[in-house]
């Protein structure tokens, strides 16, 4: 046979070594189980202690109390809130992705960028190569510019699989039990519809597919690790328990990597399924019943195993079937069975086997099958592969709460009302002893000595309530002290607090669960490298590829926000304006802006200076108006000035005209008569003259304002003529610049394109 045509040919597939391999596969998976199953017992109990349920063991009589504070529920839904708030912010991220600090590039991209870099020399006309430094801040600039980008494409593609969300259940498994799953990467199909013109005009939807990543969240119950070892890079496989119906299988059959003759062959053998509920999910669908019945504690007959009633637990089973994934080494031999090409079959290799039964369905080469699930730990365990959650952490302080939250209400329940000792052998026959209430008549009987002491006497018991709380309230401090999460701190605001002061209280949370965020950024690493290795792989753009590190941030930026947010505060009242011509103002608001969590888009340089323009236009003005006012003002105080005078000088005048003139002794009264009369004439000339002036002067003076007005006017008109042109000559200016700007990016892009067609990246 043609060598190259028996490489390429599919191997056939061993059934009989097929089998064998599934029965050994079955086996570990069994085992897996049996290991895990003492933790179980430990979820069940952080479950019930969440949805305030006690457990099986607890003894408590009939008539007693059953109440149960839910201390737990609390701290765990107000924790996860907290979490998830600091961890997913409106404006940043908790990860970024950045050059390397040498970042490897092909070689023909940093000739071409070299070749950017050669300039002429303007007196000479010779080139000149760019000197090393140039070149490495130039291929850097070229690497931050591929991050950038990489970035953008990869928080869209957590956008469009609803990371949050899944993130947010990780999160909450972490918290109640202590370890969160996800699992991915794996691949989905998109469909992309667009709408394109077709050749009659009218519009035509066009549907693409395109494969996109996806991470999903896995439940803690499904997952069945290698027990045998305390770290999760140590292990050699793991498994995911799938249930599905006869459809699911039937669509499985229709892919070319699963066996379609092995699927039927156990369809046909178990046509009505082989799905058997493990222990965990018959526990599970017992609380569910236990938390929606009104008396979740129904006694069994002694001798069964538990001490609640399953009867309604048991849920209608159906066709179903149970399917195992596993993900971890497999021996060669075993591989090349399932008719996959090996090249040592005596070699362990990473792969993913499909389990339906004992059958082996599917059977896939994989090299990061060790990895494919991400795990997130509350508290890492060093017994045990599985971390310690908040539930686990305040377990014994929640029991201690809840006990005595039943003993203040059983103790209550004794002294809110009388109690009563009766002697029955003094009471009638027919009298109902079972029963208190106001106005009921006592039949009894007896004489002498028997009747001595009253039939019914009232008997009193000690109240203890008080010393039972502040009993629950010790404990209410223990839990605090546990999970080093106060009650005060994380949602009760202390009376007449200041914003400071809770701003202060929020950044202590903040440190006090700093450790679960850096547990949180060694999963949140785990997630963008292999989203990253996706993308460079499979991704079809090559803009956004490149030699780049993905670094997770929770710690460094996020849980010190509320400490960043005090310091701006602090800084931007004690900066000085000679100190602000040192800072960039835009800069600085932006970090303003994401240390409070508030997205706004400021404006861009461009519509800030237009608004200050504008800005100064309308001052300029009205400081232009206000000046024509004052100068108006100042001729009217001029003009009142000269008419006072004048008035004054006019009534001086008639002073002197109404004095009578002194007559020398001796004289003849005639000759007073004639003068007189002279001097009444003269006087009356003088007073029409007068008049005469101050009408002209008046009337000039009138003249004078009109003009002023005028000229007042004029110039004003001519100001503002002059500013409105300003303005348009510096709205034209602006508009000029934009074009131009628009010109250049455009002509940069075309020039960057050209480049990007000539050149590539090597990673």
């Amino acid at each position: 046979m043609d060598p190259l045509k028996k490489a390429f040919e599919p191997a056939q597939r061993n059934s009989e070594a097929m089998m064998a391999f599934g029965y050994r596969l079955k086996n570990q998976f069994i085992i897996n189980e049996s290991h895990r199953r003492a933790k179980e017992l430990e979820w069940l109990e952080s479950l019930r202690q969440y949805k305030g349920i006690y457990d099986p063991t607890v003894n408590i009589q009939p008539g007693n109390s059953r109440v149960y504070p839910k201390i737990t529920r609390s701290k765990v839904n107000i924790v996860l809130s907290r979490l998830h708030e600091m961890l997913f912010p409106e404006t940043d991220k908790n990860w970024e992705i950045e050059p390397t600090p040498d970042p490897k590039i092909d070689q023909q991209v940093v000739m071409q960028i070299a070749m950017s870099l050669v300039q002429e020399n303007p007196e000479t006309g010779e080139l000149v190569l760019p000197k090393a430094e140039d070149l490495n801040i130039a291929i850097k600039d070229y690497a931050e510019e591929r991050a950038k980008a990489m970035s953008v494409v990869m928080d869209d593609q957590l956008t469009e699989m609803k990371y949050s969300e899944e993130v947010k259940k990780v999160l909450r498994s972490g918290l109640m039990y202590g370890t969160g799953i996800m699992k991915g990467v794996m691949i989905d199909t998109k469909e992309l519809r667009e709408w394109e013109t077709g050749r009659d005009g009218n519009y035509v939807e066009i549907v693409k597919t395109e494969d996109m990543p996806i991470y999903e969240f896995v439940r803690l119950w499904d997952w069945y690790p290698d027990m045998s070892v305390t770290d999760l890079d140590k292990i050699e496989g793991s498994f995911e328990y799938h249930v599905m119906s006869r459809h699911e299988l039937r669509m499985l059959m229709r892919r070319d990597d699963f066996y379609r003759e092995m699927i039927t062959a156990h369809l046909i053998d178990h046509p009505n399924g082989d799905y058997v509920p493990k222990n965990w999910e018959v526990d599970l669908q017992t609380i569910e019943v236990e938390a929606g019945a009104t008396n979740s504690a129904r006694p069994l007959p002694s001798g069964t195993t538990t001490t609640y009633d399953t009867q309604a637990t048991n849920r209608q089973l159906g066709k179903k079937y149970q399917v195992l994934e596993f993900w971890g080494y497999v021996d060669g031999a075993d591989l090349a069975a399932c008719g996959l090409q090996i090249d040592d079959p005596s070699l362990e290799y990473a792969a993913n086997v499909w389990l339906l039964g004992n059958r082996p369905i599917k059977a896939v080469l994989y090299d990061g099958a060790l990895t494919r699930y991400k795990v997130f730990y509350y508290e890492k365990d060093e017994t045990s592969l599985f971390g310690e959650g908040l539930a686990r952490i305040m377990r014994h302080s929640q029991l201690s709460i809840s006990a005595g939250a039943r003993m203040v209400l059983d103790n209550g329940a004794c002294v809110a009302g009388p109690n009563v000792e009766a002697n029955v052998d003094l009471l009638s026959p027919d009298t109902d002893i079972d029963s208190f209430y106001a106005r009921k008549i006592w039949l009894r009987g007896g004489r002498g000595v028997e009747a001595q002491y009253p039939a019914v006497r009232s008997v009193e018991f000690s109240s203890h309530i008080e010393e039972l709380l502040s009993i629950i309230e010790a404990f209410k401090q223990f839990g605090d002290e546990e999970t080093t999460l106060p009650t005060w701190m994380i949602g009760q605001m202390v009376n007449n607090e200041t914003a400071q002061a809770t701003s202060g209280r929020m950044a202590t949370i903040t440190i006090s669960i700093k450790d679960v965020v850096k547990n949180f950024d060694t999963f949140t690493e785990s997630i963008m490298r292999d989203l990253y290795a996706w993308n460079m792989e499979f991704n079809p753009r090559p803009e956004i590829k490149g030699d780049f590190k993905c670094k997770a941030k929770g710690v460094s930026s996020l849980v010190m926000k509320e400490i960043r947010m005090q310091a701006l505060n602090q800084l931007s009242t004690t900066l000085t304006p000679e100190d602000w011509v040192y800072i960039p103002r835009r800069e600085f608001l932006e970090d303003k802006f994401r240390a409070h969590d508030i997205n706004i888009r400021l404006r861009t340089e461009e519509e800030a200076d237009k608004i200050r323009q504008e800005q100064r236009q309308s001052e300029e003005v009205a400081l232009a108006i206000e000046m024509q006012k004052a100068e108006i003002a100042y001729k009217k105080a001029q003009t009142m000035a000269q008419l006072t005078k004048a008035k004054d000088k006019n009534i001086e005048a008639q002073i002197k005209a109404a004095t009578p003139i002194e007559e020398p002794q001796g004289t003849d009264p005639r000759l007073n008569d004639e003068a007189l009369a002279l001097a009444m004439t003269d006087r009356a000339a003088k007073e029409q003259e007068m008049r005469r002036a101050e009408e002209a002067h008046a009337l000039e003076m009138s003249h004078k304002e009109d003009a002023h007005a005028a000229t007042m006017a004029m110039d004003t008109t001519k100001a503002a003529q002059d500013i409105a042109i300003k303005g348009r000559m510096s709205e034209h200016d602006m508009a000029l610049k934009e074009r131009q700007a628009k010109e250049s990016a455009e002509l940069k892009k075309s020039q960057s394109k050209q480049k990007g067609k000539r050149g590539g990246i090597k990673s």
